[in-house]
């Protein structure tokens, strides 16, 4: 009888860490970044937010990323990884999204010359 060999994905030990997968996305947090929910509705104007806050939770946490770690999933753990510097680190966001068409500008039709 087969039996198949299981290998479990470590994400390191440096989060936050946002999984994404299997039809849900977690976001993992050490207890010692301090993490509080916050009322969507008290985040400044300038920050990144969805247009309808009040239905999403909100969470803050005390230590600033200055680089994220994107893996594709296509080689597991940090051999895929690729680093994504931030640059600003007061107007960063990562948004996920449905499956579906991309967003994006609307290509216009060519006019022809005569």
């Amino acid at each position: 009888m087969a039996t198949k060999n299981k290998t479990k994905l470590t994400i390191g030990s440096d989060p936050p860490v946002l999984v994404g997968g299997g039809g849900s996305s977690l976001i993992w947090v050490k207890f010692n970044e301090n993490q509080t929910p916050q009322n969507p509705n008290g985040v400044s104007a300038g920050t990144p937010s969805p247009n309808t806050k009040s239905q999403y939770s909100l969470s803050k946490i005390t230590n600033t990323p200055v680089r994220l770690y994107f893996n594709d999933g296509t080689i597991a753990g940090p051999a895929g990884e690729v680093p994504l510097n931030i640059a600003n680190q007061k107007t960063w966001y990562i948004r996920f999204a449905l499956p579906g068409p991309k967003r994006g500008r609307t290509k216009t039709k060519k006019t022809k010359k005569r």
